[in-house]
């Protein structure tokens, strides 16, 4: 598919079909088919990348020149409503103030900030470059959603591990390692998409189209500092991650341990009875106590005897 936005009448215009001519200064390919990556470029005159060339992680082949088009190749993330995170590349063109997008799959980011452009269409200039940066800080925008929103998750976690609301209530560790697991997935992409990004915007900076311009690049430093803000935000919730983790293992081991104390401590109340059944059920011909009249009774007592005395030891030992 190809998506065009012009340039028209002082104004930044979506066609509603495709429009290739001067005043085109947005072409956005979304999962573009052969016949339509050679019509656009025999139009620009420049080599659009497939989707197996966008996936190498190579930094040559990411963040490049070529026949006077910057190409700029970044990995962004993607959360589905009950999906795993996944990551896919997107490349970004500039070349003869036009900016062309290259993707293969549909992103959040791209449909919110077309929404949020769709606002602003009216008596509103954008230049490639404008829309380039916009699409930058929206991404990072997003980025920044998503940690926030990981932030919140490891503080429900740890409220439920930490805080009982209601007494003797049982924790489902199972689902609290699941919601652990898919923020740490999630976390992790999310610093990989900011460590592309990350190079992108230096590799822009050192840019000549970008270095005669001061606005431009007060604006592109400043993504560059958000960038690393929110890298470094990203890095504490990786921390944050871990402690969760760890103690909702050690829960888990405490539980475990108390489970087996409870089985330890009726086998050892049930010893000292057990060891007197034993005396009494060997087939001995000459066992006097088998003619008392009050054996029976008498060898029931000194077994409960035996557990009572095992009790009270423990007790007093607090193990119990």
């Amino acid at each position: 598919m190809i998506i065009t936005y012009l340039n028209q009448d002082n104004a930044l215009k979506k066609s509603e079909n495709y429009v290739l001519n001067e005043s085109t200064i947005w072409i956005d390919l979304f999962n573009i088919s052969d016949d339509e990556e050679r019509l656009v470029e025999s139009f620009l005159g420049i080599d659009v990348p497939t989707l197996e060339e966008v996936k190498q992680i190579e930094v040559s082949r990411r963040l490049y020149v070529e026949n006077e088009a910057l190409y700029i190749t970044t990995v962004q993330l993607t959360v589905a409503e009950s999906d795993v995170p996944t990551t896919h590349s997107i490349t970004f063109i500039l070349h003869k103030h036009r900016l062309i997008t290259v993707r293969y799959t549909e992103l959040k980011v791209f449909s919110v900030f077309v929404n949020k452009l769709g606002k602003q269409l009216i008596n509103c200039y954008y230049t490639a470059d404008d829309i380039f940066l916009e699409l930058f800080r929206s991404i990072v925008e997003r980025l920044s959603d998503i940690l926030v929103s990981i932030r919140e998750e490891i503080d429900s976690c740890s409220k439920r591990i930490f805080t009982k609301s209601i007494p003797n209530e049982k924790v489902e560790y199972r689902e609290v390692l699941e919601r652990i697991g898919y923020n740490g997935d999630l976390l992790s992409k999310s610093r990989e998409s900011l460590v592309s990004l990350m190079r992108a915007v230096h590799h822009v900076l050192q840019s000549s189209d970008f270095c005669c311009d001061e606005q431009k690049m007060i604006c592109l430093k400043t993504i560059f500092t958000d960038i690393n803000s929110i890298s470094d935000f990203a890095h504490f919730l990786s921390g944050e991650l871990n402690f969760i983790l760890d103690a909702t293992l050690g829960m888990i081991a405490i539980e475990q341990n108390d489970i087996i104390r409870i089985f330890s401590i009726v086998a050892v109340l049930f010893l000292p009875p057990t060891l007197i059944a034993s005396i009494y059920g060997m087939n001995f011909d000459f066992m006097p106590e088998l003619k008392y009249h009050y054996g029976y009774p008498i060898a029931i007592l000194l077994m409960l005897l035996s557990i009572f005395l095992t009790y009270k030891f423990f007790k007093n030992k607090k193990w119990m």
